[in-house]
């Protein structure tokens, strides 16, 4: 399988000069739009990034006013993450002639199901996953006529890429790689805020919200006799302040939970800049990204199996399964022990730059602006 590193490599590469051309003028060609919801900050951030780097790779782009803006004064809509509301917007756009692309952000993971089965278990559970989707499967009608009607669909991983194809019988004309980007600027945190922030200094930092799907016990089991600070970084979910009870049950006095931060907040460029080491759940929500934040200053990474990580760092990440325990102390001593890397650093702030991921969104508007045009139906 090829590496989101290597797919957006090649797309930066092999981006034609003729898509610059085909979207010069003064006309904005693209316009950016996410969930209208404040608290998806990710979405957020990757918007105003784009918005800015986007024009460097030759696209005029802003984002979207929908109580101001027509969509008919656009050549291509690109919305961010998956929403019900998405649905008339998207045809609208289709009525007016206009492209649609969607960042989908979102799949479903193990943990996402509760299952990390083994053996004949684990061939059951997919057997399941592939046969009983049909019959009883949790997909909401919109999500799934939603994907129907938009032009071309973004994932952020070759393992989403496969989980939408199959899952929503998506042909593969449809689905381009789009990986996550990262700020190189975040290379120049400084530790210091952090470390004066939290009082601790050398430590190991997990972050993520407070739920049992991002699986803190079993790494704070891990832990528990380990002489090394932890900070437990986030805010507990809707309806999981039993679960924080349960952490803090077995947490060690060594450990400290903190509120989270927003991801362009200078104190978390700073946590990360300033741990021994980040270790994040699959559970996590988009974990490649908080990983990349982490990664551009060559902050040793821990992951969890059940994610595309692997896409994103190959070697250059420690990997573990978040029942084994005993393995998980095992990888957070060695991630301490490799300390920072600058090869980390430069594959991070090259491959995953939002510069780099303009480039590659350069191409994929290309390739929708030159396909035949979708009929103006309803999505519905």
């Amino acid at each position: 399988m090829k590496t989101a590193s290597k797919l957006n490599n090649r797309a930066v590469k092999a981006a034609p000069a003729t898509v610059s051309k085909r979207f010069s003028g003064n006309k904005t060609e693209v316009v950016l739009a996410a969930r209208w919801m404040p608290a998806v900050d990710d979405d957020r951030i990757a918007l105003m990034a784009l918005s800015g780097a986007l024009p460097q790779a030759g696209i005029a782009t802003r984002l979207w006013r929908p109580f101001e803006d027509s969509l008919a004064d656009f050549r291509c809509l690109h919305l961010f993450g998956t929403a019900a509301e998405f649905l008339p917007v998207v045809e609208s756009a289709r009525q007016s002639g206009v492209k649609v692309v969607l960042s989908p952000e979102t799949w479903q993971t193990d943990s996402d199901r509760g299952l990390y089965p083994h053996g004949w278990l684990k061939e059951a559970a997919a057997w399941f996953a592939r046969t009983g989707r049909g019959v009883f499967s949790r997909t909401p009608v919109w999500q799934r006529e939603l994907y129907a009607a938009v032009d071309l669909l973004l994932p952020n991983s070759n393992v989403e890429a496969q989980q939408i194809a199959r899952r929503f019988k998506i042909p593969p004309d449809r689905l381009r790689v789009i990986p996550h980007g990262v700020d190189p600027r975040l290379a120049q945190a400084d530790p210091e805020l952090f470390r004066h922030h939290a009082g601790v200094r050398d430590f190991v930092l997990y972050a993520g919200a407070i739920e049992p799907k991002n699986q803190q016990i079993g790494f704070l089991w891990a832990m528990k006799n380990v002489d090394v600070p932890v900070v437990i970084l986030g805010d507990v979910a809707r309806q999981c302040e039993w679960y924080l009870d349960e952490c803090r049950r077995v947490a060690s006095s060594q450990v400290q939970f903190l509120p989270r931060l927003a991801g362009d907040d200078p104190l978390m460029a700073s946590a990360y800049a300033a741990c021994g080491c980040l270790v994040i759940g699959s559970g996590v929500a988009a974990p490649e990204r908080i990983a990349l934040a982490a990664g551009a200053s060559g902050t040793p990474l821990v992951l969890f199996e059940g994610g595309c990580g692997s896409e994103y760092f190959g070697q250059q990440a420690i990997y573990v399964r978040p029942d084994d325990v005993s393995g998980i102390r095992r990888c957070v001593q060695a991630a301490l022990d490799r300390k920072r890397s600058k090869d980390l650093a430069e594959h991070v702030c090259t491959y995953f730059s939002w510069k780099a991921v303009a480039r590659a969104l350069r191409d994929a508007y290309g390739r929708v602006w030159c396909a035949p045009q979708k009929g103006p139906q309803s999505a519905r």
